[in-house]
């Protein structure tokens, strides 16, 4: 650890001097680094003026000092000076860096004063003062301005050498100057006086380098380092805040501090003046009786320093007064670095927590730094790889450079050998021109020639292709037609049988609606009959009744006259007493038969309401049976409609099928005819090109002609030139005349030049035509290519639709066979039931003329009961009765048949309901569907506007490029005219020509010349005539090419028109 040692010079000034300032001190943290020894220099001039004085001092070390002037002559000379006290022991604390640094940070001012305090509490606080401490004991106490000083740290005073040191606050006293031995004594200081006031050497001294001296060790001008002069006395230190880290031991310092100050606190004023005065009278003998130096551990001095003595005994004694109030200061700042030494212990773990967070995260980082090195390293493997694959392919495109370079050679030899070959060709080929002509033209011919029977040939392919097309079609249509024959009768066959199975219900139907009838109208008649016999049986019962009254009566009558007549004979007693039993008798057979007919009628009361529940159950399930019939009515109704509709769709969906068919076929022969014209178009745009080729060589061939009459030319006017100089005498007017016909032949020949300027212009012009055109041609094959390839898939994708809606139409064909099966075996399976109905009502019938009879017996055998005897009548009654039980066994027995046959038919009309329920929601679906395919339609009707754009678009291009050719034709008869002037005027010439031949034998090669050179424009012209008709042929070939397409375009649209409601009927089905 670094520590900082100071040793600190002060410097003294009287009050009336210079005042003291305290903003004038510098915090020590601002100029003092912990781990350097500080030497200072100052910069003010009286900071110099004590330094040159103590250095001069210092230097003045064993030599003789001469009196000045001022002292007074009863001063005694100087003697040598007693031996210097024993060195203080003096203790001084061990600060850590981290209350350094609070405190550089709280309170920078603290060092300085603690630096101060600790100097000036030593007991010897530098080997000069010790030398002289007792020689200023005599002086009297200075006054108050005595004790005011100025101490100033200056930054730029400050120098910082770097040593390490264990002690903190240990000062030692050094030399600052290397030659301090040798320095001549200061004139300050031999001028120094009582007039000129108390000017002391005061030393401040920041720490330097040492050798773990205390600080009461002499020190001299041998004791100092020999490395002091090397010190770097330039650097400033400003790192005090930044290298104090740790805040430990604070207490013990100040406790350290306080222990060190306090007894000398209270020693100081005791002990001080003896000392002063002992060393005053050690030293006051030596300088009166001798005038050699005093020597006090490296130091020496006379009798002239004494006053200088006895100012810094009292200059030392005005400290030791402020180093008390220092003291006092000292302890209240130490309750302060208590609480703030706790701050910082707080905080130095805080900062110990956040070191180990630190060192999670710095775990955690660690690891993802492993994982980005290893991502690193592959991906530096993958760059490794890629820059490999790039050197190859740098050393291939090297390769290829080099290829290429060594090809642009062997080119550029090619061309020049070309150009070589062209000059000879071209210097051959005047020779054979007409013969290339004539073969151009046969060549052309035979093209056209060939064109035609190509085409031809395409035409009968075309027309095989179609016809054979035409057969399979022919061949398909026939098996269609009988597939859909022989399906026409099966549904005829099914429809027949199911209007049979459909009369026969409808008979059933109405003999069941008659049966109901008759069972109601029998119905009602069986309730009037038991109506009426009730109304007998009451009628009955009340004259049973009123003949039992009677009886009673007569009982009663014959029980009082027996009673009023006991006096009767015996006879008629026993007479009357038969005659009673027999009537008892009566009366107990007459109430048994009673209570059996009561019996007998609750029965058949019973039985009465348990028909009338059975008849109103069998009606209503006569009334759900109509329903069900009426249902299946419908549903027949409906099966037949959707069979009909079926075969409709079916029939269409074929229909639509073959017209597919047929349209892929004619698309077929349409792509056949279009890559045939492709290929006639291609071979037209090569033999274009060619004949652009031999129109750039003929052009060549003209320019080297005109060069070669040009030179021809100048070549005649020279010798032109040479013969009217020889001739000019003799021929001056054919001179006139020769001059003349230069200068007519010079305009002709301007003129001519003219001509073929405007040709070539105009030649330039129809190669710009013709380019145009040749570029519509290329867009308007490819947009016919386009077309075609559109269409192509189009009707590809129809044939798939149309391809898969009949699979779908197949497969709801079987499903529709399916369910025809299924109703068949329903309508069996009903017409079972309503023959199992018709028994069961016709044992109803039966079984209610049973009752019928029953109840006419019933009836007679109770009008016959009224006349038979009671006994018989009770006999016939239980017959009747038993038979009756059995009757109504048997009839409860097949009401129970009836019952469950009911449960059967209702489960059957439920299951009937909830397939109903189920179509309903099949024809809601299909509902759907078909509003999505009028959304489909109206899309397909979009997309066919747009084709219709398309085409009229087709149609506007092609206007304007017929509108471009009748443009191109003007300037062709424009041409016309311009070669009928330029023939006229070639006319003109030759007829002047030929005056002049006669004239200049001369003349006649430049009329020959002239001659080849109209031959050459009349070939041109008619190459570029040949070339016009070429291009005419193409153009109007292109028009019936772009026709064909807009009308295959209408054809289309109009075909899409009308299958897209087919196919949207053929998805609803």
């Amino acid at each position: 650890m670094a520590y900082l040692e100071l040793n600190v010079e002060q410097v003294n000034k009287s009050a009336e001097l210079l005042s003291y300032n305290d903003h004038d001190i510098d915090s020590l943290s601002n100029v003092v680094d912990p781990r350097l020894d500080i030497s200072s220099t100052s910069s003010k001039k009286f900071l110099a003026e004590s330094e040159q004085s103590r250095r001069e001092s210092l230097a003045s070390l064993g030599e003789v000092v001469p009196r000045p002037q001022y002292l007074p002559p009863s001063l005694p000379e100087p003697k040598e000076a007693p031996a210097p006290p024993p060195p203080d022991d003096a203790v001084y604390p061990d600060i850590s860096a981290l209350v350094a640094e609070y405190v550089a940070a709280e309170d920078p001012a603290l060092c300085s004063r603690v630096a101060q305090t600790i100097e000036d509490h030593s007991r010897v606080h530098s080997p000069r003062k010790g030398a002289l401490a007792k020689a200023a004991a005599t002086v009297a106490p200075p006054n108050e301005a005595v004790y005011q000083e100025l101490v100033e740290y200056p930054s730029e005073s400050v120098v910082a050498s770097v040593d390490q040191r264990t002690s903190w606050l240990r000062t030692i006293l050094t030399s600052s100057a290397a030659n301090a031995n040798h320095a001549p004594p200061s004139e300050t200081a031999a001028k120094a006086g009582p007039r000129n006031g108390p000017v002391t050497t005061g030393r401040k001294e920041l720490p330097s380098v040492h050798y773990w001296r205390r600080p009461s060790e002499d020190v001299g001008g041998a004791c100092l380092p020999p490395d002091l002069d090397n010190l770097d006395s330039a650097s400033v230190c400003s790192e005090t805040e930044s290298n104090l880290s740790w805040a430990s031991e604070a207490d013990e310092e100040i406790r350290l501090i306080k222990n060190m100050l306090a007894p000398r606190r209270g020693d100081r004023p005791a002990t001080m003046p003896e000392r002063l005065l002992s060393s005053e009278a050690t030293q006051t003998d030596p300088l009166s009786t001798r005038g050699l130096p005093t020597k006090n551990a490296c130091v020496e001095t006379d009798a002239t320093e004494l006053p200088t003595l006895l100012r810094e005994k009292a200059h030392l004694e005005g400290e030791l007064e402020t180093l008390e109030g220092e003291l006092g200061r000292l302890v209240q700042t130490r309750s302060e670095l208590k609480s703030r030494a706790a701050e910082a212990e707080a905080r130095c773990r805080q900062l110990v927590r956040e070191k180990e967070a630190s060192l999670e995260r710095e775990a955690a980082l660690s690891q993802e730094l492993q994982g980005l090195r290893a991502e690193a390293l592959r991906y530096g493997r993958v760059v490794g790889d890629y820059g490999s694959l790039v050197t190859s392919r740098d050393a291939e495109a090297g390769s290829l450079h080099d290829r290429a370079e060594a090809l642009a050679v062997e080119n550029k030899e090619l061309r020049t050998a070309l150009e070589e070959l062209k000059v000879d060709l071209e210097s051959r080929c005047g020779a054979v021109e007409g013969l290339k002509k004539k073969i151009a033209e046969l060549h052309v011919e035979s093209q056209s020639h060939v064109r035609a029977r190509a085409q031809l040939d395409s035409e009968n392919a075309s027309l095989r292709s179609e016809l054979s097309v035409v057969e399979k079609a022919k061949e398909w249509f026939r098996e269609q037609l009988h597939e859909s024959q022989q399906g026409r009768n099966l549904l005829h066959r099914e429809r027949v049988s199911v209007e049979a199975a459909k009369m026969a219900a409808e008979s059933a139907c109405e003999g069941l609606k008659a049966e109901n009838a008759r069972l109601t109208q029998e119905l009602s008649e069986s309730r009037q009959r038991s109506l009426r016999d009730k109304e007998g049986l009451m009628r009955r019962l009340e004259d049973i009744e009123a003949d039992l009254l009677e009886r009673e009566a007569a009982l009663s009558r014959e029980a009082s006259s027996a009673v009023s007549g006991p006096r009767k004979s015996e006879s008629n007693d026993l007479s009357g007493k038969l005659r009673l039993a027999e009537a008892e008798e009566r009366l107990q057979s007459a109430e048994s038969t009673l209570a059996a007919r009561e019996v007998a009628l609750a029965a058949l009361e019973k039985d009465r309401t348990s028909l009338a529940t059975d008849v109103q159950r069998l009606r209503l399930a006569l009334s759900e049976s109509e329903l069900g019939r009426r249902n299946q009515e419908e549903l027949l109704r409906e099966g037949a409609q959707k069979v009909r509709r079926l075969q409709g769709e079916l029939s269409a969906g074929r229909e639509e099928a073959a017209e597919l068919r047929t349209q892929r076929t004619a698309l077929e022969v349409a792509l056949a005819a279009a890559n045939e014209d492709k290929r006639v178009v291609g071979e037209a745009l090569g033999a274009l090109t060619e004949n652009l080729h031999k129109l750039e060589a003929n052009f060549k061939l003209m320019r080297t002609d005109q060069v070669a009459k040009a030179a021809q030319l100048s070549q005649l006017e020279r010798e032109k030139h040479s013969l009217e100089e020889r001739l000019s005498e003799a021929q001056r007017e054919l001179s006139l005349s020769c001059q003349q016909f230069d200068s007519q032949a010079t305009s002709r020949s301007q003129a001519w030049g003219v001509e073929a300027n405007d040709l070539r212009r105009q030649k330039a012009d129809l190669e710009r035509v013709v380019q145009m055109l040749e570029g519509e041609l290329k867009q308007a094959s490819a947009r016919a290519r386009e077309a075609a390839d559109e269409r192509l898939k189009r009707s590809e994708e129809r044939c798939e639709r149309g391809e898969a809606e009949a699979e779908a139409l197949s497969q709801q064909n079987a499903s529709l066979q399916s369910r025809l099966s299924e109703l068949e075996r329903r309508l069996s399976e009903e017409k079972a039931r309503q023959s199992a109905q018709d028994s069961r009502k016709e044992e109803q019938a039966s079984w209610e003329t049973r009752v019928r009879e029953l109840e006419q017996t019933l009836a007679n055998w109770e009008l016959s009961s009224r006349w038979r005897p009671p006994r018989s009548c009770s006999v016939g009654w239980k017959s009747s009765r038993s038979r009756r039980r059995g009757a109504e066994a048997h009839h409860s027995s097949e009401s129970s048949d009836v019952r469950r046959e009911l449960a059967k038919e209702q489960a059957l009309s439920k299951d009937l309901r909830q397939k109903i329920f189920e179509e309903k929601r099949l024809s809601g679906q299909l509902r759907r569907q078909l509003s999505t395919l009028k959304e489909g339609l109206t899309s397909a009707s979009q997309s066919a506007d747009a084709r219709r754009t398309e085409c009229q678009a087709l149609l506007e291009r092609n206007q304007a490029l017929e509108q471009e050719l009748s443009e191109t034709q003007g300037r062709l008869e424009g041409l016309r005219g311009d070669l009928k002037a330029a023939q006229g005027a070639r006319q003109e010439l030759e007829a002047r020509l030929r005056g002049s031949q006669e004239r200049d034998p001369a003349l006649e090669q430049q009329m020959k010349g002239s001659q080849h050179q109209l031959a050459g424009l009349s070939s041109e012209l008619m190459a570029v005539r040949k070339d016009k008709f070429t291009l005419q042929a193409k153009v109007q070939e292109l028009k019936n090419v772009l026709r064909s397409r807009v009308d295959q375009c209408k054809n289309s649209s109009i075909e899409a028109r009308i299958l897209h409601p087919r196919n949207q009927d053929i998805r609803v089905a």
